[in-house]
């Protein structure tokens, strides 16, 4: 059985169902430096934060392999381009800072039909020479969209595939490592065979 998750004395140790254990903090005093975290109760459910500017928030905290898994929200673009039926949408990710740094495990996961993502390693960077890791979705398979009135709404399907192998890249969804020591200051999205949506 796994060991409870604890936090200090008279401390909060949840938000929105997420569990915050020692040294991560919601209020001062309950987390050692750098380990501060925000409650923001304006969602419902609350979110878990990891940054100042409420982009990333944490789904999961993991005390025995020191990882946490979070959730990137961004609502600011810092460029777009169309040219014809091709577009591009680009944006700024969050510096995150000290104690924390990419894992191992990172991979970058693109659900869609022909779309390309990119990251860079320096922010509003859209040249290969800044490119960290990208990969390409395709469906080779028209039934793999579902149609949701005058738009195409793109499959929601498992990375893993029942034959042990993670997607193809021409089923909806593609994968790319991140390797460790990168760090990813930017993102884009690119439209690919005209894709308009």
């Amino acid at each position: 059985m796994a060991p409870a998750l604890v936090g200090k004395p008279n401390c909060s140790t949840t938000c929105g169902g997420v569990r915050v254990p020692y040294p991560f903090g919601i209020s001062p005093g309950c987390y050692l430096p750098g380990f501060n975290l925000t409650c923001n109760t304006s969602y419902s459910p609350p979110r878990l934060l990891l940054d100042k500017n409420g982009t990333l928030e944490v789904i999961e905290i993991f005390l025995p392999n020191s990882t946490m898994r979070v959730i990137h929200h961004t609502s600011n673009t810092f460029g777009y381009e169309i040219s014809g039926a091709e577009w591009l949408v680009y944006f700024d990710l969050p510096d995150i800072g000290e104690p924390y740094m990419l894992s191992t495990r990172n991979e970058l996961i693109l659900f869609g039909c022909d779309l390309q993502a990119t990251l860079y390693k320096r922010k509003g960077s859209n040249k290969t020479t800044d490119s960290i890791s990208h990969c390409a979705s395709t469906c080779s398979s028209s039934s793999l969209r579902t149609i949701v009135g005058d738009h195409s709404a793109w499959p929601l399907v498992s990375t893993q595939h029942p034959h042990g192998g993670y997607c193809s890249g021409h089923d909806g969804c593609c994968h790319a490592p991140i390797s460790l020591g990168s760090t990813p200051k930017g993102f884009m999205f690119k439209g690919l065979n005209g894709t308009t949506s």
